[in-house]
């Protein structure tokens, strides 16, 4: 969650002895509070905000998910989300996942899959499994907003606070109780029973690149934590339009056993597969990771105006540093058919993707196919560790600040171009509809375009 927010203008309240408090002692409540708990439920919702006329407003609007979660003391808990009637917002699944402290099941339930793994031990090692920052999701809680806010206050919570030498094992990353002691307190905002703390959580990623979180605790009654709000660099902010994104942390009840609600129920006709999240990512049932077997189908060119490049306009011209050195220019390839591929390592359809239209280019790069993969607005060091542990080889280059993308009018990713002969934007492919779908599409596309 570290892009995507907006800053929030905190009232400071006076009065007596409200004033004297200071953000440690705050955070020691906090801390107390949630060491005392058996365990606790709460629901999470992720909520976006756009201001009026963002071109995002109408796609990620469908993102706003709520869920549900319960952690027991050390190593039970449940997570699923709500689905909604057209699916979870941008083909994207509603995970269930349950451990019982003896095994772990996870499923989708509209792909009728499901997964069964030994408990982890602890919430710590449900957090980091081997000790080490994870770039993808490797679990389908992941894909449940929130919940890894809620495993990190509980892994906080465990008697597992002993230095890595001494415990024997490999460091696990500060929950969010750790990086709150840290923080710069900022007052008191809200009010009657409104009122929250707010600090702000600076965060250092593995490659050195930092981020900051508003983490807002409640002021009346139990200190719970109630919201996370990442705020966004002044490029991120241009490059989405103002958007910004909230988790919010609602009604916390103390919790001893998991309710019945959280069990799931598993169909005779559901197929057990051995990696949960390899099937949803790369094949799944018919093909299609993120919906049924239907018919691909090309989704409409985003709009031409207010500059943004769509089917049809002529290509801008750009020039970007390329991966391991040199630049990518693309004027340099007019009389070849190019695609161009925007994506990030923490977008999951574009890793999805990615393979496919790698795989499609390559084969016909003798008849005069270029492929660029364009990454959004992430360090060099990143995206190529990412690449290595991926395997890859594709070109990419990188796109600082996104403003190659919002040139193109890329309001959200997977967006591809593809770009003919004479530099023409002839078709655009929005997200992820399975590889099968998706490689007979491109493949037709590009031997028309060769042709011509």
């Amino acid at each position: 969650m570290k892009m995507l927010c907006g800053t929030l203008a905190v009232t400071m309240l006076t009065g007596v002895g409200l004033a004297q408090i200071s953000g440690q002692e705050i955070v020691d409540r906090v801390e107390a509070h949630y060491r005392s708990l058996p365990g606790c439920s709460v629901t999470l919702k992720l909520d976006f905000e756009f201001e009026e006329g963002n071109p995002m407003a109408a796609m990620l609007g469908e993102m706003n998910q709520t869920a549900h979660g319960v952690v027991i003391m050390p190593n039970v808990f449940a997570f699923w989300s709500d689905p909604k009637p057209d699916g979870m917002g941008m083909g994207m699944p509603a995970p269930r996942v349950i451990s019982d402290g003896k095994t772990m099941t996870s499923a989708i339930p509209e792909m009728q899959i499901y997964e069964v793994a030994d408990a982890p031990a602890s919430f710590a090692a449900t957090l980091r499994p081997d000790g080490e920052e994870q770039m993808m999701p490797t679990s389908a809680w992941q894909l449940v907003p929130g919940a890894e806010i809620v495993l990190e206050l509980m892994s906080d919570a465990s008697k597992n606070t002993k230095p890595a030498d001494e415990a024997g094992e490999k460091p696990v990353r500060p929950g969010l109780l750790k990086s709150l002691a840290s923080a710069e307190y900022k007052g008191k905002a809200g009010e009657d029973l409104d009122t929250h703390h707010v600090f702000l959580v600076t965060e250092t990623d593995p490659f050195g690149a930092e981020s900051q979180l508003e983490v807002h605790v409640a002021a009346a009654g139990k200190p719970w934590v109630i919201a996370v709000r990442p705020i966004p660099s002044e490029q991120e902010m241009e490059m989405f339009g103002g958007m910004t994104m909230t988790m919010r942390l609602t009604k916390w009840a103390v919790a001893k056993e998991l309710p019945a609600v959280a069990k799931i129920d598993i169909g005779e006709d559901w197929t057990k597969v051995d990696d949960l999240m390899d099937q949803l990512m790369n094949s799944g049932p018919g093909g299609n990771p993120f919906g049924e077997d239907e018919p691909f189908v090309e989704p409409p060119a985003p709009p031409t105006s207010g500059g943004a490049l769509g089917k049809g306009d002529a290509a801008a011209n750009f020039t970007l540093a390329s991966l391991g050195g040199g630049e990518f220019t693309l004027a340099d390839h007019l009389g070849k058919v190019v695609v161009v591929d925007f994506w990030a390592t923490w977008c999951p359809p574009c890793v999805a993707g990615l393979p496919v239209v790698s795989a499609v280019t390559k084969e016909l790069e003798s008849k005069g196919v270029v492929f660029i993969a364009v990454d959004l607005d992430e360090p060099a060091a990143k995206v190529q560790s990412f690449m290595d542990k991926k395997n890859w080889d594709f070109p990419v280059a990188l796109d600082p600040g996104g403003k190659t993308a919002t040139a193109y009018g890329v309001t959200g990713i997977p967006h591809s171009l593809v770009i003919d002969k004479k530099g023409v934007i002839r078709h655009v492919h929005i997200g992820f509809g399975g590889p099968e779908q998706f490689e007979a599409q491109l493949r037709k596309e590009l031997n028309a375009l060769i042709d011509e």
